[in-house]
């Protein structure tokens, strides 16, 4: 490149037959675009997040740092005790019936397995803690 080409903001033409073809400045625009692109689909569930949340919290009858509690507390009983939310009592914070096993009305109780009995079910099915456990056809043969 000369001085005057220089100056003038004009650049040499390597690749022969193609004025202005720059194909390292070509290639970081792909890149770009890619990433660009990439970071907008990742962008979806975070944003699917935000939203449901916000709803959770704006529908939920608790104070906003209660309903986060309560959210958490759906996770499990491991989840509720690490919030301090167990054991609940129906109708209080934290309190959901699938952490109920027995159905007392105290969810995440700490109580012994040999408590939990099995409650015979019509057509050979037990319930045990509150799953069902479905005994399975003996076919013929053996």
């Amino acid at each position: 490149m000369t001085n005057a080409q220089h100056i003038a903001g004009g650049h040499s033409n390597r690749s022969g037959d193609r004025p202005g073809y720059r194909p390292a400045a070509r290639r970081r625009g792909v890149a770009y675009y890619l990433a660009f692109v990439i970071l907008k689909l990742a962008a979806i569930p975070v944003v699917a997040l935000a939203v449901g949340l916000s709803l959770f919290l704006r529908t939920s009858p608790y104070a906003p740092a209660e309903a986060l509690l309560d959210l958490v507390a759906r996770g499990g009983c491991p989840a509720a005790a690490a919030v301090g939310l167990a054991p609940a009592r129906r109708g209080a914070l934290g309190y959901h019936a699938r952490n109920d096993t027995d159905g007392d009305g105290i969810a995440c109780e700490r109580e012994p397995a040999a408590r939990v009995r099995a409650i015979p079910l019509a057509g050979g099915a037990r319930r045990a803690g509150g799953a069902k456990f479905v005994r399975p056809a003996r076919t013929g043969g053996g």
